[in-house]
């Protein structure tokens, strides 16, 4: 078969690369640089080299096996984060330091009847979502949720709220009407053990470098960057795909790896696909603003305090700080911006991110019983559950299903990882598991 692939982010390059087994592909990429949203920005500090990723950049074993796995096969190095948090409260100049280990934080949190009450809470708060994380309630929104369990103020709205919604990175405004299920997934599946750091993962050389490594294994797939598609039509058995260099192409498929946004955008002049065209229109996004930076006024007062996220509330918004250069003591972070910028910044991207409500789990359950009809396909994290990088090549991973279920290399990404340790081993070369 030939196959359009529109968009090489982690859900493109991941179908690319189960299709490019036995089919002819070509991927195309409007951008200069692959990857969508793993993006890298390569930091020298203090001798050291740094990569900062401002769109994907975690994962764990627990919720990200499927793409753990892929790295493997690919032989992508992690390097592993023991995961730490601190959640400021700047109205009253209060730091959390989650979990509080070191002699200042657990003198400062026990000593303080406040702080360990919210401290107990918060651990209620995660413990009455799990019956709705394991249960997949997908259509309890946040605002519900809290109503539900009536829990007490300041508490409420002070910390449990600023938190989750902080972790998310959404818009504070709106907090109340995410998805309960995507907001608490993370904090359920990765409660740290007492004073235990639960341990993360990151790529050693930074997100985007994944996206080259498998997309230098592509044998039957052509890769056009910076060539947008301007134009699809419907044949009698297939595609037409006219792309911005003027060029007409003929598929029998074509998988949109986009978000909803811009798959809207490109199918908007294509008849007989309207009922996928309304179903697009479901989805609600916002705009956030990324910045890498070396500003250490965006993290807590206390250097000492300095952990691997950083959260700050001041009263109106609740903003995320990642210290990217922690492994290294470097200051160099990586801060959803609102309404400042950070001083000696390195780079600033702007990303387009689905409002994931009840309406938008919805939403996908619609989008799900459209896929394939007319030959046309969806792919991307925000297609299936909370929306993370797992979910993006899951996506990929269950239409390579539906177009080739013989592919071999479908069974390989979905076996298990043949060496869960490899990735506990930063400093050496990893080698991969299949040859290009």
């Amino acid at each position: 078969m030939k196959i359009a692939v529109v968009g090489s982010g982690g859900a493109g390059m991941t179908a690319a690369w189960l299709l490019d087994e036995k089919h002819e592909v070509t991927l195309f990429e409007r951008n200069a640089v692959l990857g969508g949203h793993a993006h890298s920005t390569r930091v020298e500090q203090g001798g050291h080299t740094h990569f900062a990723d401002d769109g994907f950049a975690w994962f764990s074993d627990a919720l990200y096996p499927t793409f753990m796995r892929l790295l493997e096969l690919h032989g992508v190095a992690t390097r592993i984060v023991p995961m730490s948090a601190t959640f400021t409260q700047k109205t009253i100049g209060r730091t959390y330091v989650l979990p509080p280990t070191g002699l200042g934080p657990l003198l400062r949190t026990f000593s303080n009847p406040g702080m360990v009450a919210g401290l107990l809470r918060l651990n209620h708060a995660i413990n009455l979502a799990k019956p709705v994380v394991h249960g997949h309630d997908l259509d309890l929104s946040w605002g519900e949720f809290l109503d539900r369990h009536k829990f007490p103020e300041p508490f409420r709205s002070q910390l449990l709220t600023p938190m989750v919604a902080g972790v998310w990175g959404g818009p504070y405004d709106r907090v109340r009407d995410f998805s309960a299920y995507t907001l608490m997934k993370y904090l359920v599946f990765h409660r740290p053990s007492g004073l235990e750091q639960y341990k993360w993962h990151v790529i050693r050389d930074g997100a985007a470098s994944y996206i080259r490594q498998v997309a230098g294994t592509l044998r039957r797939t052509e890769i056009l960057q910076q060539t947008a598609v301007t134009r699809l039509q419907r044949t009698a058995d297939g595609w037409q795909v006219t792309d911005s260099q003027g060029v007409t192409r003929a598929f029998d498929h074509v998988v949109l790896a986009t978000g909803a946004r811009d798959a809207q955008q490109i199918l908007r002049d294509v008849d007989g696909v309207d009922t996928v065209k309304q179903v697009l229109g479901g989805f609600e996004y916002y705009t956030v603003r990324l910045g890498t930076h070396s500003d250490p006024s965006f993290l807590p007062p206390r250097r000492s305090d300095w952990r691997v996220a950083n959260l700050m509330w001041d009263g109106r918004a609740a903003t995320l700080n990642v210290w990217t250069g922690k492994h290294t003591g470097q200051p160099v972070f990586t801060s959803y911006l609102q309404d400042r910028e950070p001083a000696q910044c390195h780079n600033i991207s702007t990303f387009h991110l689905p409002l994931i409500t009840p309406a938008h789990n919805r939403a996908q359950g619609a989008l799900a019983a459209l896929q394939g009809r007319e030959n046309l396909w969806l792919i991307g994290d925000w297609t299936h559950d909370i929306g993370c990088h797992e979910d993006a090549i899951v996506s990929a991973l269950q239409v390579a299903q539906r177009l080739d279920p013989q592919l071999s290399r479908i069974a390989l990404l979905q076996s298990p990882r043949q060496h869960p340790a490899m990735h506990a081993l930063p400093e050496q070369p990893t080698p991969p598991l299949l040859s290009p």
